[in-house]
Formats: structure tokens, C-alpha cells, sequence
């Protein structure tokens, strides 16, 4: 449940993924990944000598450079790098020049200790950036993308900000349940996302909970109508989101959670433009 202040708009309700943005404790994750990382390239080239220091001088140019080219020049000379420069730097770029640092850390490393760890730094990364909310992840060309997009949070934004009440608060609901980084609840905020729909039914029909009523008395076609109705079921079928006999909430997976909330937000802005 949204907490008062969120619900009498004192304070700004959890996104629902970081697209554009970056929130504090995102950014402090990030930076203790890369500083953690970074600090190992270098541990790592010192220990081999010889050619370590031109390897070093080649990292630490690639900092500067890339720094540079954020209009920020921490480091006087190649071998100026330190975890207070970076520190500072990293409080004043922005939030996408941070994911390029991000990107950087990973190249190096993977660049630099050519072996199987790095594989492991990148499920790291992914932990973090899943668990923080954000709206990318690292795939296998080791390269930030995106798992959504502009559309689908306008969709639940729009679902959120919806004129019944009930659906609305159903949905800021959800929206909580899935961005809390302290104890997210997926299975929960796909159930605040489904009764959403069913407010919406409420206020649409004398249906106390049903969406069958509602979807029933619409002209829609006959697939769409049965592509709803196969959604409402599977949040309460067998190998669904409950188990058939105890009731009980299955593991949901973020990515379940997400695609539910999604086309939720999408079936409520629907029904409303549709019976508007």
C-alpha cells in the first residue's frame, strides 16, 4: 500500500523503472561497483610487472578520455588517477554519463583479466541494476539496453493517474509493491494490478468483482475478448500466480510482474478511452 505522504502528493510515489533518471541509491551502487572494479584492474596489472605500467597508463588514459569527454578533467596526467578524483567526478556527471562508466568498468575488466570473472561482475551488475529498479541491463556484448520503453511507462503512468479513484490508488499500489528496494513483492503488486481491473469493472457495471460482465457486454472482438479473459484467469489459475488449492502466492519473477503491470495499465487506459 502507497504510504500518506505518497497519497496526498507530499512526496513522489517509487518509479516504476528507471529509464531516464537515476535515483541516488542506484547511483551509490553503481559507484561502489565501479570504483570496487576499477580498483582490481589495477591491482591486477600491478601484479604482473613488466608491461604492467604501460597497461596501467593505457587504463588510466581511457579514464581521463572518457571523463574528457563529459567536459570533466579529473586527472592531471595518466598515472593521476585516485579514488577521490573519481569519487568527485562521478557526483557531478550525469546519469547516463554514469552508465557509460558502467560500461567502461566492464570492458576493462573483461578486457584486462581475460578470464571467466568477468562473466560474474556482469550477473553482479545486473543484480544491482534489477534490484534498484532500473530500466537496463546488461545483455552478452556486454553493452547497457533497455528492457522497456517510453510507451510502456506513459501506460502506467497514465493507469496511475486514472480519474476512478479505486483504480488509481489500485495501481500506485502495484507500481509500490514492485519498486520497493527493500522487500519488493511481485505476486502482491500483480494482484493490486489485476484488482485495478476489477475496480474498473465495478465502476463500469453492477459486477461486484468479475471482469467477465464488463468484457461480455462490449462490441470488441471476439480474440480480444478472449485474449482478457485469459490474462484475468491466469493470475488465479493453477501454474498461474496461485496455486489452485492453497491459494498461496507462487515466485514471480520480476520480469512476470512487469509484463503484468504493463498490459494491465494498458487494458485500463483501453477500457477507459473505449467507454469514455
Amino acid at each position: 500500500m502507497s504510504s500518506f505522504s505518497e497519497r496526498m502528493g507530499y512526496v513522489r510515489p517509487p518509479e516504476f523503472l528507471q529509464l531516464d533518471s537515476m535515483t541516488d541509491e542506484l547511483s551509490n551502487q553503481l559507484y561502489n561497483f565501479c570504483s570496487t572494479y576499477i580498483n582490481q584492474i589495477m591491482s591486477e596489472i600491478n601484479s604482473r610487472g613488466g608491461r604492467a605500467s604501460f597497461i596501467e597508463d593505457r587504463v588510466n588514459s581511457a579514464l581521463k578520455k572518457q571523463f574528457g569527454t563529459f567536459k570533466i578533467l579529473p586527472f592531471s596526467s595518466p598515472n593521476d588517477f585516485s579514488a577521490e578524483k573519481f569519487k568527485v567526478s562521478w557526483s557531478v556527471i550525469n546519469w547516463h554519463e554514469k552508465y557509460t562508466i558502467v560500461e567502461f568498468t566492464i570492458d576493462h575488466y573483461a578486457k584486462y583479466i581475460n578470464d571467466y570473472r568477468f562473466k560474474d561482475i556482469v550477473i553482479e551488475l545486473n543484480s544491482i541494476l534489477e534490484r534498484e529498479n532500473s530500466g537496463y541491463r546488461m545483455n552478452s556484448d556486454l553493452e547497457l539496453v533497455p528492457i522497456t520503453d517510453e510507451t510502456e511507462l506513459a501506460e502506467v503512468e497514465q493507469a496511475q493517474n486514472c480519474e476512478i479513484n479505486s483504480v488509481a490508488t489500485h495501481m500506485n499500489n502495484a507500481v509500490s509493491l514492485f519498486s520497493d528496494r527493500e522487500s519488493p513483492n511481485y505476486g502482491k503488486a500483480i494482484h493490486e494490478a489485476i484488482s485495478a481491473l476489477e475496480a474498473l469493472a465495478r465502476e463500469h457495471t453492477d459486477s461486484k468483482k468479475d471482469l467477465s460482465k464488463l468484457i461480455n457486454q462490449t462490441d470488441w472482438h471476439p480474440a480480444l475478448k478472449q485474449g482478457i479473459s485469459k490474462l484475468y484467469a491466469y493470475t488465479s489459475d493453477e501454474g498461474g500466480i496461485r496455486h489452485s488449492h492453497s491459494g498461496e502466492l507462487v515466485e514471480i519473477k520480476p520480469y512476470t510482474a512487469k509484463y503484468i503491470i504493463v498490459i494491465t495499465s494498458a487494458l485500463i487506459n483501453y477500457i477507459q478511452a473505449k467507454q469514455g
